[in-house]
């Protein structure tokens, strides 16, 4: 009798937990990224599951937006080149933080 009950509950256990992923295919607002008006910096490796082409399409998208690629890193290159990816964040937020009024 346990059975049923405990596999009703692991199916409803693991559709919630597949809502997020579900939604965020569909939630698409690509459309609306040049309203963004903050600084932004777009990273990725050159060998990244999310392509610089990819990456350069949403950067392209976003006036006045930067983006860096990490020639020897995949999708981690903040493990893969750890002192130049914290170089390129740390001049981001100087510059950011210099440029606010």
């Amino acid at each position: 009798m346990d059975r049923p009950c405990n596999l009703r509950c692991n199916l409803r256990s693991r559709a919630s937990a597949d809502a997020p992923r579900s939604f965020a295919r569909s939630y698409d607002r690509t459309s609306r990224l040049h309203e963004i008006k903050s600084p932004a910096l777009f990273l990725c490796g050159r060998y990244d599951e999310a392509s610089p082409e990819a990456t350069a399409t949403y950067h392209r998208e976003i006036p006045g937006s930067e983006m860096v690629i990490f020639e020897k890193s995949s999708h981690t290159p903040f493990l893969e080149e750890p002192e130049l990816y914290l170089e390129v964040l740390r001049d981001f937020l100087r510059r950011v933080e210099t440029s606010r009024p």
